[in-house]
């Protein structure tokens, strides 16, 4: 397996905010993607975590929504985990296990 590494890194502002779960993870991608000196353009697929999502705001699936709202080449798969306090974790650790694999070069 090859090495992994993060290439940036985004977040949003803590508390309560107005925007919705979708808003804010495009504003932490968008951060994330700059920070790493690549373009939307070159993710090879998205991880995507979000696990209160359809019970917050009724809205399932929102994964390809931020797909769309990126502009992420529609080659690449958008996939959403859930796995309640793990999510990020559970979605993280896909992510490098495919890239570690070489399925992936880049991804979000």
């Amino acid at each position: 397996m090859r090495s992994v590494a993060i290439l940036g890194v985004g977040m949003t502002k803590f508390g309560i905010s107005e925007k919705s779960n979708l808003e804010m993870f495009v504003e932490a991608a968008l951060e994330a993607i700059a920070q790493s000196n690549l373009e939307p353009k070159d993710m090879g697929a998205l991880f995507f975590g979000n696990c209160l999502g359809d019970f917050e705001e009724g809205q399932l699936h929102m994964a390809p929504f931020a797909h769309a709202e990126l502009g992420l080449p529609t080659s690449a798969p958008a996939t959403r985990f859930e796995s309640a306090c793990a999510t990020a974790t559970v979605a993280i650790r896909h992510a490098a296990l495919l890239v570690g694999a070489g399925v992936y070069d880049v991804v979000l």
